[in-house]
């Protein structure tokens, strides 16, 4: 009785590993969406901000794009510290969850 509740349970997980080969390929694959995607976003508006101090001289725009740039990432990470034991709880929880 042991060996064929056994046998049953691999043939419950043989019928499980396409599922779970299906969801890590769609996790990656979304990974490297997102990503390309933010890399390709920032190219985008380096170049229009290229674009205009090429062509209309606007060398000001460099300079704002940077104090704006740097805005948002102090406000990220002010948020960030903000929220501190709240995302020390999600990173504790996440690596709970890869165990």
């Amino acid at each position: 009785m042991t060996l064929q509740t056994s046998a049953h349970c691999a043939m419950a997980l043989t019928h499980m590993e396409p599922l779970i080969v299906l969801l890590v390929v769609f996790g990656l694959i979304t990974l490297v969406v997102l990503l390309l995607g933010s890399v390709f976003l920032l190219l985008a508006i380096t170049t229009i901000i290229r674009f205009a101090h090429v062509n209309f001289g606007w060398t000001w725009l460099w300079y704002v794009a940077g104090i704006v740039t740097g805005m948002v990432i102090i406000a990220a990470f002010a948020i960030i510290e903000k929220k501190r034991a709240e995302v020390l709880r999600v990173v504790h929880e996440l690596r709970e969850w890869e165990r």
